[in-house]
C-alpha cells in the first residue's frame, strides 16, 4: 500500500528501518471538515505576538532538559521503539 511504497522511496544506511518504522505506524488520531471552523479564528497580528521581544540566542546559550511530551505519549513511543528493534533484530 501507500506505507510500503513510501518506504520505497527511503534511501541510504537507514532504509531497512524506515520500512520497519513505517510498517509499524499508528495512527493515534483523526480529524475530518467538521472539526476545525470554516474561518482561521486568529489574528496573526495579535494572537500570535512575542511576550518576550529579546534575541533568541540568550535562552539557548544554557542547555535546558526538559520533557516535551505527557508520560502515555512516553510509553507509547517505549512501545513503539520495542516492536521496531525486536522487529529489526529478527531480520538479521
Amino acid at each position: 500500500g501507500t506505507v510500503n511504497q513510501l518506504a520505497m522511496l527511503a534511501r541510504g544506511p537507514h532504509a531497512p528501518l524506515m520500512h520497519i518504522r513505517l510498517q509499524y505506524s499508528r495512527s493515534i488520531c483523526s480529524f475530518d471538515s467538521s472539526d476545525f471552523p470554516e474561518q482561521w479564528p486568529y489574528d496573526d497580528n495579535t494572537d500570535f505576538g512575542r511576550v518576550d521581544k529579546s534575541d533568541d540566542s540568550s535562552f539557548y546559550s544554557q542547555p535546558r532538559y526538559v520533557t516535551h511530551i505527557d508520560d502515555r505519549a512516553i510509553e507509547s513511543l517505549t512501545e513503539y521503539y520495542q516492536e521496531v528493534f525486536e522487529e529489526v533484530g529478527k531480520k538479521k
